[in-house]
């Protein structure tokens, strides 16, 4: 899988963790199974294309994925996620 910045690092949070960051700001996107915090952190050096905080749940567990770009973030959903905003 190509992304556009790499992905810094994968750290399990908790659910309490993920369900903060999810109401704190409207996301950037969202999908059935992550999500990007609705304010960008960065831009990525070689795009120029804005970088937020990247959150995925996976089996009940929830992670911190590292900063991604929206095109990231679509590469790394499940082939039966759906976007929702």
């Amino acid at each position: 899988m190509l992304l556009t910045h790499q992905i810094e690092k994968r750290e399990q949070v908790t659910a309490e963790h993920y369900n903060s960051l999810l109401g704190a700001l409207p996301p950037a996107i969202m999908a059935s199974n992550g999500f990007l915090v609705g304010e960008p952190m960065d831009h990525d050096s070689e795009t120029g294309h804005p970088r937020y905080e990247m959150y995925m749940e996976e089996e009940d567990n929830y992670y911190y994925v590292g900063r991604a770009t929206r095109a990231d973030f679509e590469l790394m959903l499940k082939p039966d996620s759906q976007i929702l905003m």
